[in-house]
């Protein structure tokens, strides 16, 4: 089952008084705020750590030598 994130910030939000919400609000914009200007660097680096190590684990450490073997099938260098 997904959860809806959105819903679910919804629902508590809700019952809060109106300045505890935009309180919510302005962090909320804080963080949109901070994801714009992050580099694209800083992206890939945040988007990495969500990665588990057993998969990072099974990337070739050769892909850019052989990265016509691991994309179209040709003999490794």
């Amino acid at each position: 089952m997904q959860i809806d994130v959105a819903q679910e910030i919804f629902d508590i939000v809700k019952v809060l008084p109106e300045d505890k919400q935009r309180v919510v609000l302005r962090q909320a914009e804080s963080l949109v705020e901070t994801q714009r200007k992050q580099t694209i660097w800083q992206k890939i680096r945040a988007r990495a750590k969500n990665i588990p190590a057993e998969v990072w684990e099974k990337i070739p450490t050769d892909s850019a030598d052989n990265h016509d073997h691991y994309l179209y099938g040709k003999p490794k260098k």
